[in-house]
């Protein structure tokens, strides 16, 4: 671990997301993944455990058998210490779109938005969305996300579009686009 970097331990202290910037990650940018975070430590240790990834994990469609979990754990547990604390959710979401994502996985995404397989995500597809995760984001913030992605100005965010914004940025840029 980078010994600039603090883990959050249960203290008085106040969260400071400058011990936690990094390349590809603003104060703001902390900021959203610590609330992220948050919200996913149901029990409010201060780490994600395995069960907490599997919930988060179905909640959006996947079944991932337990031996599934638990590796994909291990793999970002750095410390050993049995679950993903927050400087390793940091090193996650701000890791490169691997080239060996594919096609299929970016396209389940885009149809976590697109519900009702219209062929497009609509500004009030992106506002129902945040309604579900509970995300208090202004109708401005939704606007300018939906603007980022729909290069053509039609007020809809097709399937290509979608994919060509996300095979050039990386995962980070998504819980940022209002920045």
């Amino acid at each position: 671990m980078n010994s600039s970097f603090r883990r959050i331990e249960k203290t008085n202290e106040p969260f400071n997301p400058k011990d936690y910037t990094m390349a590809g990650a603003s104060e703001r940018d902390v900021l959203v993944y610590k609330e992220m975070f948050d919200l996913l430590d149901i029990d409010d240790n201060g780490m994600l455990t395995p069960m907490e990834v599997r919930n988060l994990m179905l909640h959006y469609g996947y079944n991932p058998k337990k031996q599934v979990i638990y590796q994909m754990v291990s793999d970002l547990d750095k410390d050993e210490s049995g679950g993903i604390d927050f400087y390793e959710f940091m090193k996650m979401m701000t890791a490169k779109l691997s080239e060996t994502d594919s096609d299929e996985d970016i396209a389940k995404v885009y149809y976590m938005y697109d519900v009702d397989r219209k062929g497009y995500i609509t500004f009030d597809d992106l506002r129902d969305a945040a309604k579900e995760l509970k995300e208090d984001i202004k109708e401005e913030e939704l606007q300018e996300i939906l603007d980022k992605i729909d290069p053509d100005n039609k007020g809809k965010i097709t399937f290509t579009s979608w994919m060509k914004f996300m095979k050039k940025k990386d995962f980070a840029s998504i819980a940022t686009l209002q920045t």
